[in-house]
C-alpha cells in the first residue's frame, strides 16, 4: 500500500469511492443509473459512507486501508464478488451494531436499530437457511440440499430460475453464463443481461433496452422496463405516478411507508423520521 502510505482518511474515501463507482458504472450500468445522477454523485455519497462505517465503535479502519480498497474495486472483473469488506476488531460473540466492528464482518441482530453479535458466515458444506448466512461473496443456500454452496463458474450446468451462478451470471438455457444481449431472443430460460441494460419484451420475445425516465416522467411502480433514474416512483395525490429525486440526507421519510422513495443510496430512514446514516446505538 505504498502509494496510499499515510493519507488521511478522507483521501482514503475519496479513492475507495472512485474505485468504487467505476466497478458499479461498469458491472451495473442500469444500477448505477437508477441510483446516482453522475460519477460526481455516486464518488460523494459513496466517500461519505466509507468515512462513517470506518469511525464506528472498533472498525479501526484507517485511510490506508480504504486506499486498498479503492485498488481491489479498480481489479475486480465483473464476475468477482461486489464487496470489499472492512473488518473491524470484535471477536465473534460480542455485541455489535456494525458489521465493519466486527472481525468476521458480519453483525447479526434481531431487527433494525437493535443490538446483535458478530457472528461467522455458515462455511460451504453446513447448514442454511436459519439467522447466520451464506457468505454471499462465495456461496448461496441450496434448498434443495439446506446447505451453503459454492456458487458455479460460467459454463457449469445450471437450473433455470435458481441462484447457483456466480455474480453476473445466469442460468441461460441450462448453462451458466452472461445473459443475453440486446437484440437477441429471450425466455424464461434465456433471460436477459438486465445489469447491462436488457430486458426481455414479452410481445417481441426480443431482449431489448431499458427506458430510463428523466424526474417529472409518468411511471408504473414494480416496472422494470422502464426504470426512474436516480430517484423514485413517487404517488401523486390520486394522480400518476411520477419520476421523483431520492431524498438526501436530512430530509423526512417513513420507514413503514411501501409507496413512498426510499432513501437516497446509502442512507436510511431513521427514528427520527429523516434519512441519514444509523444512529449510534452504544451496543457492547
Amino acid at each position: 500500500m505504498a502509494d496510499g502510505a499515510g493519507v488521511s482518511l478522507a483521501d482514503g474515501c475519496a479513492k475507495e469511492a472512485t474505485g468504487f463507482c467505476a466497478f458499479m458504472k461498469k458491472c451495473n450500468p442500469i444500477g448505477f443509473a437508477v441510483d446516482f445522477v453522475s460519477d460526481a454523485d455516486c464518488e460523494a455519497a459513496d466517500a461519505k459512507r466509507c468515512a462513517f462505517y470506518s469511525v464506528v465503535a472498533d472498525a479501526n479502519r484507517s485511510g490506508d486501508d480504504a486506499v486498498a480498497c479503492g485498488a481491489v474495486y479498480s481489479a475486480k472483473s465483473c464476475t468477482d464478488s461486489p464487496r470489499c469488506a472492512a473488518t473491524g476488531t470484535r471477536a465473534t460473540g460480542a455485541a455489535c451494531q456494525f458489521s465493519a466492528s466486527c472481525q468476521s464482518g458480519l453483525c447479526i441482530a434481531p431487527g433494525a436499530d437493535q443490538c446483535g453479535i458478530c457472528a461467522d458466515y455458515a462455511p460451504n458444506g453446513s447448514a442454511c437457511g436459519g439467522i447466520v448466512p451464506c457468505d454471499f461473496t462465495k456461496s448461496y443456500c441450496d434448498f434443495a440440499s439446506g446447505k451453503c454452496t459454492a456458487y458455479a463458474g460460467s459454463g457449469a450446468p445450471c437450473i433455470a430460475g435458481h441462484t447457483s451462478c456466480g455474480p453476473d451470471l445466469f442460468c441461460v438455457n441450462g448453462t451458466c453464463a452472461i445473459g443475453v444481449a440486446i437484440g437477441a431472443t429471450c425466455s424464461a430460460v434465456a433471460p436477459c443481461d438486465f445489469g447491462s441494460g436488457a430486458v426481455c419484451d414479452g410481445t417481441t420475445k426480443m431482449c431489448t433496452p431499458v427506458t430510463l425516465l428523466p424526474a417529472g416522467a409518468t411511471c408504473a411502480g414494480g416496472a422494470f422496463d422502464a426504470l426512474c433514474s436516480a430517484g423514485g416512483c413517487v404517488p401523486n395525490d390520486g394522480g400518476p405516478r411520477t419520476c421523483g429525486p431520492a431524498p438526501m440526507e436530512g430530509a423526512a421519510c417513513d420507514p413503514k411507508s411501501m409507496t413512498t422513495p426510499r432513501c437516497a443510496s446509502f442512507l436510511e430512514c431513521n427514528s427520527t423520521g429523516k434519512c441519514g446514516f444509523p444512529e449510534d446505538l452504544a451496543c457492547k
